[in-house]
């Protein structure tokens, strides 16, 4: 009962936490080429060129909860022009809300896809043999000292070969879908930088939560958000124009491979899915589970349908594309 009763907390905490991004409206009179917005630990940074007595009004995003009180942020350039804060975008901030809040609950309250983590290239064994020998026989042939000497080059090179081989954490792009409704939103996630996020996303967020720095430029339609050591996410919405995803249907494109779990629990993957292709309940062999970043705890009795998305429109070659569809 109080593992339920916590679960339904986190849920509820999830649907209703208030996004920490604001907009801030400057205007900005040219010279000047670089703007610096800080409220709090919180900086935004602008980048453009302005020519002598141009007027500018730069809507620049803050990813810091600012309430309507919230004090004006302290303002830098560079260039002999002047900036000037005007106001808090409210308004933007409120139409943001009522977009993320119309997203289905169970999309905003799914568990969020993990990092992934690589295993990075590692040095042949053979050269870090050889490497070892040649420390130990130099070494060994002198005083005691050497030996010393030669347990900590023996150290040393393990250190190296272990960390050749350290974790590489990989660039995501999760299509989220509701089976209930069909709606759908892409999660772009990255860690340390993520960029090609915009005013009109339903969302961003970080993990941890922290300071993000928000950069942008003039005459670029979106910009990049930067947290050392964070797993930034942005949401947006997907228009699916009708075509229909389920246990049985694919109208979406190649899914390959895939993973399907019925309402027992059974998982069967498929080397590939194309698009048109209708299966049977017992399509795929079960046995192995998708990998585990993508397959966070999905409730019990649904249908789950894991994928990556081989012919993704608008791919990313940064990134693969992957389909999580969850249903009753």
């Amino acid at each position: 009962m109080a593992l339920e009763l916590a679960v339904l907390l986190t849920l509820a905490t999830q649907l209703q936490s208030p996004e920490r991004v604001c907009v801030a409206r400057v205007e900005l009179l040219g010279p000047l080429s670089a703007l610096e917005l800080r409220t709090s630990d919180v900086r935004s940074t602008w980048s453009g060129a302005l020519a002598s007595g141009e007027r500018f009004e730069l809507v620049l995003p803050v990813a810091s909860a600012g309430g309507r009180d919230a004090p004006p942020p302290a303002l830098s350039w560079l260039g002999d022009g002047a900036a000037r804060f005007l106001a808090w975008d409210h308004e933007w901030t409120e139409r943001r809300a009522r977009a993320w809040g119309s997203a289905p609950a169970e999309l905003r309250a799914r568990p969020r896809a993990l990092e992934p983590l690589e295993r990075g290239p590692r040095a042949p064994l053979a050269a870090v043999v050889l490497a070892l020998a040649g420390a130990l026989g130099a070494l060994a042939a002198r005083s005691r000292a050497g030996w010393a000497l030669a347990v900590a080059a023996v150290g040393a090179i393990l250190a190296a070969w272990v960390g050749s081989g350290a974790s590489v954490r990989r660039a995501t792009r999760v299509v989220e879908v509701d089976g209930a409704s069909g709606e759908a939103v892409v999660v772009d996630s990255a860690h340390d930088s993520l960029p090609g996020a915009r005013l009109d996303d339903l969302r961003w967020d970080s993990s941890p939560l922290g300071p993000v720095l928000v950069r942008a430029v003039r005459g670029e339609g979106d910009v990049s958000l930067h947290q050392r050591g964070g797993w930034l996410q942005r949401w947006s919405a997907l228009e699916t124009q009708g075509r229909a995803l389920g246990p049985d249907v694919n109208e979406w494109g190649l899914l390959s491979p895939v993973w399907r779990r019925d309402p027992d629990g059974v998982w069967r993957e498929l080397a590939a899915w194309p698009r048109g292709v209708v299966l049977g309940a017992e399509a795929g062999a079960p046995g192995r589970e998708p990998p585990g970043w993508i397959n966070p705890a999905a409730p019990s009795g649904a249908f789950v349908i894991l994928g990556r998305w081989a012919d993704a429109p608008h791919s990313d070659p940064a990134r693969e594309t992957w389909v999580r569809w969850v249903g009753r």
